[in-house]
């Protein structure tokens, strides 16, 4: 579907990885790269100690940690991002 969408607006070198900086990528795509896996593994060894229904409302905070390490890895968020973040 993406590639369909860039390649509609006439921009088909943009659904490559290579399209953004590398600086950029860094900072937006590592940290949310390496915190989902380690957010399946940390759920996937709760398990072994706790209910599928505690793990489910730890779960939660997933969005959180993932915005934490987004931003302590140099990504900006704004007040209003932090808000949705908490609400979720």
């Amino acid at each position: 579907a993406v590639s369909v969408y860039w390649t509609w607006r006439g921009e088909p070198g943009k659904i490559f990885p290579w399209s953004i900086p590398l600086l950029r990528w860094v900072k937006t795509v590592v940290p949310v790269a390496i915190s989902q896996p380690i957010s399946v593994v940390f759920n996937n060894k709760a398990m072994v100690y706790a209910g599928a229904g505690v793990c489910a409302v730890i779960g939660t905070l997933s969005p959180v940690c993932t915005a934490v390490i987004s931003s302590c890895c140099g990504r900006r968020l704004t007040v209003l991002s932090w808000g949705e973040v908490i609400i979720a």
